[in-house]
């Protein structure tokens, strides 16, 4: 979900393209743009037909941004250990033409297979380590269960995570010299964020965690989002004892610190 601003495909009208953020550092970056040439020369690359490939598995990772924490924590659930290679986004080396073979958008984090193939996009990564290591599930235990923990990640995604990174951008420093900061969107972004937050407290009164009674991607997507509202000024009010009482149960396990 909260992925920046990312390089379009070839064929779609360009925008500028900034880093992604860094969530927790407290330093600004530098403003980076990818050029078209850059764009042209990394996208023809075939996700699924890499050859020659001997490399071994690992996960293009960046500690301070938020969805390469959102793989972490799940495979620290799952107990698999995959090798890290950190690209430094303060320095823009997602935007190496190297790092746009594997990822033309450019975000994080992308998990590269032992054949060279790359996979981007958090949950896509998170995916197929449910396939791979499926115990436990994480992301539903049957038809019906993968349908309702979908749809509460996807609600954590659209209706949390969006709008408290919607009011980050607008607010902190790191952006001030990338993006034209408007306070009226950072003051509609937090208001929806804090409803969204109460939301949840009332829905999650009699049950434990955010899709039912076990531990699912929901809640890692929520607590990064967590995560981030904390580092943006945007936290859980006192009398919201139903989202405390998970988000300190949550924020207990071995997994979230990772």
């Amino acid at each position: 979900m909260f992925d920046l601003h990312r390089p379009l495909a070839p064929d779609q009208p360009q925008q500028p393209v900034l880093p992604e953020a860094a969530i927790m550092a407290g330093r600004g970056a530098p403003v980076l743009r990818v050029t078209q040439n850059q764009i042209d020369n990394a996208w023809p690359f075939d996700y699924t037909k890499a050859s020659n490939w001997s490399e071994p598995m690992k996960l293009y990772d960046f500690t301070g941004a938020p969805n390469p924490r959102r793989v972490r924590i799940f495979l620290a659930e799952k107990g698999v250990t995959v090798p890290l290679e950190q690209v430094d986004l303060f320095q823009g080396a997602n935007r190496s033409p190297e790092a746009l073979k594997r990822n033309p958008y450019g975000g994080l984090p992308v998990l590269e297979l032992d054949d060279g193939t790359c996979i981007a996009e958090s949950v896509a990564i998170c995916r197929y380590f449910e396939e791979t290591h499926p115990e436990p599930a994480l992301m539903g235990v049957d038809t019906v269960d993968r349908a309702v923990v979908e749809m509460w990640n996807r609600r954590m995604e659209l209706e949390l995570f969006r709008h408290i990174g919607s009011y980050f951008q607008h607010t902190h420093e790191i952006f001030k010299n990338r993006r034209r900061q408007l306070p009226a969107v950072a003051e509609t972004s937090r208001e929806t964020a804090l409803a969204r937050m109460r939301l949840i407290d009332g829905l999650i009164a009699e049950r434990r965690f955010i899709a039912g009674e076990r531990y699912t991607i929901a809640d890692i997507t929520a607590i990064v989002a967590f995560g981030l509202g904390e580092f943006a000024g945007l936290t859980i009010a006192p009398d919201m004892k139903n989202l405390l009482r998970w988000y300190a149960d949550v924020s207990a396990r071995p997994s979230a610190g990772a």
